[in-house]
């Protein structure tokens, strides 16, 4: 039986091929940007429809007619009962006879409601038959999907808290017929919203942070955003406890390609999570586990235990946020081995971040009582780690395949470079800056265009930090002729960063650049 739910389609076709309502993360030259999920609007959900043979199928918004199609015995009912209206006669008002008046016209949530009081009075009707009759069965069935259609409808109006009030009733239909499918996508349509919420008030926040007058609007903006983002971690971890428990009953295609689209949406909401606290330098508190169901029907698991985890919280960095994402991201192999490249890549910024972070002034005064040897030290430390994570997202985005990304990468391995030169007093960090532009050469010029993505504003970020890393290198080379300090340099170092006449032709080169080719002879030049 092909399962679907409010907003996603689901197959046997693997998850990794076709996901719809919120796309895999990319890099620039898959999808035009490395981190950009559609904000899908929940109100361009499909429908589940049951045919008379208990198949789940997919209606659209505009095929709305027959949904409610019910079994054989239903369709003839439902024959009779059309031509019973066309009759002139008067509608009784008792039991099952108020439902022959026939739907109210553009009202969803009335005959939604209509549909769920049938079915519920047909599940009592058939009290006596065994749980796992096929009747009893199709019938919890149908009830599921009602509620899953009332929760669909009112997440369309905006309102919240009824959608997840219908959600978690049919999340308990589901589960009576131990349907752990549709439990799961619930969960994860839950999730969706509210990462599209977050992300929604991620987008405000930039435009608010640099006016002071809308320091209020900003503040509600972030909390807004960490709420919703450790509320949507909540529903994902639903429906990865669900999964859990499917495990222990089924195993295939269909459990590897559930386990691919949890984990994927697990790790995304993870990944944005983690990459919103590093920009904003903070921290926040997440459920540990949780089930929708377990929070508004009766706080119990899926094995029937109660369970109190949904209200247990606990502090998460951006380091640790991210780390758990690409931790999910390397679970599923080959499948997110370039999601989990971008994760690396977001890893080494925010160890980037923390290393600068102790060479800021500020910084500096506050950890006087600590030493300057423990200070330099942890530079290190966190420099070295960045330097080792984005090597591993390079190892990924190699020039050929990922020549943007291939380029953004080198311009943060210079960057970093240059930016500890100076308080390291290293000369060598110097030319390991340039080294690292100047293996910019491996991409051509055929590479970058023929890239589904805008590469001008990288190109121009990677001349721009290549001629303020030569002016700086030449200017430290006049800086030593004229001092001449009788200290010579240690072995290690390299005498090239003193040769001012060479680097002062590298920088004239670069200023008249605008090709990538130009590289093999600044290249030749450097090292001849």
């Amino acid at each position: 039986m092909r399962s679907v739910t409010c907003g996603r389609k689901y197959s046997k076709r693997s998850y990794a091929k076709k996901s719809n309502a919120y796309p895999l993360l990319r890099d620039p030259e898959d999808d035009n940007l490395c981190l950009k999920m559609e904000n899908r609007n929940v109100s361009d959900c499909e429908y589940l429809h049951q045919n008379s043979n208990g198949e789940t199928t997919v209606q659209s918004p505009n095929n709305l007619e027959g949904i409610l199609e019910t079994h054989d015995m239903g369709s003839t009912l439902a024959s009779q009962s059309n031509a019973a209206l066309r009759e002139p006669t008067k509608v009784k008002n008792g039991g099952i006879f108020k439902y022959l008046g026939g739907p109210a016209v553009g009202d969803a949530e009335s005959n939604l409601s209509e549909a769920l009081c049938c079915y519920e009075e047909a599940r009592k009707a058939l009290g006596g038959l065994p749980s796992n009759s096929a009747e009893l069965q199709s019938i919890m069935k149908k009830k599921g999907w009602v509620c899953n259609e009332l929760g669909r409808n009112r997440l369309g109006r905006k309102e919240l808290n009824k959608a997840e009030f219908a959600f978690a009733d049919a999340i308990k239909a589901f589960r009576e017929v131990s349907d752990h499918t549709n439990i799961i996508l619930i969960n994860c349509n839950l999730g969706h919203g509210r990462r599209a919420l977050a992300e929604e008030m991620v987008s405000k926040i930039d435009s608010l942070k640099t006016h002071a007058i809308f320091r209020t609007a900003y503040n509600h903006a972030l909390e807004t955003a960490k709420l919703k983002y450790s509320e949507s971690l909540k529903y994902y971890g639903a429906a990865k406890v669900e999964l859990n428990a499917f495990v222990e009953e089924a195993a295939g295609p269909e459990l590897n390609n559930l386990r691919t689209e949890v984990y994927t949406q697990f790790a995304h909401t993870y990944l944005r999570l983690g990459m919103l606290l590093a920009r904003e330098d903070i921290s926040v508190e997440v459920y540990e586990a949780g089930v929708l169901g377990d929070v508004h029907v009766d706080s119990t698991s899926p094995s029937g235990r109660k369970s109190r985890k949904e209200s247990r919280k606990h502090e998460i960095s951006a380091n640790a946020a991210i780390r758990e994402a690409l931790s999910l991201y390397e679970s599923l192999g080959e499948l997110r081995k370039q999601e989990a490249a971008y994760a690396y890549f977001q890893l080494a910024c925010y160890q980037r971040d923390c290393c600068l972070k102790f060479l800021e002034p500020d910084h500096k005064k506050s950890s006087l009582s600590k030493g300057e040897s423990t200070i330099v030290q942890r530079v290190k430390q966190y420099a070295a780690l960045a330097e080792r994570n984005l090597q591993k997202a390079m190892d990924f985005y190699g020039p050929k395949t990922h020549p943007t990304m291939y380029l953004t990468i080198l311009i943060e391995r210079s960057a970093l470079s240059l930016s500890l030169s100076s308080p390291l007093h290293s000369n060598a960090m110097l030319e390991s800056a340039l080294s690292y532009m100047l293996e910019g050469r491996y991409v051509s010029e055929t590479d970058l265009d023929s890239s589904k993505t805008d590469h001008s504003e990288v190109l121009a970020k990677f001349w721009s930090q290549l001629q303020m890393l030569l002016k700086k290198m030449l200017a430290v080379a006049l800086a030593a002729r004229v001092n001449k300090s009788p200290v010579s340099q240690p072995p290690s170092i390299s005498n090239r960063c003193g040769d001012a006449e060479k680097l002062r032709e590298l920088y004239k080169i670069s200023l008249k650049s605008t090709k990538l080719s130009q590289l093999d002879d600044m290249h030749s030049l450097w090292t001849s």
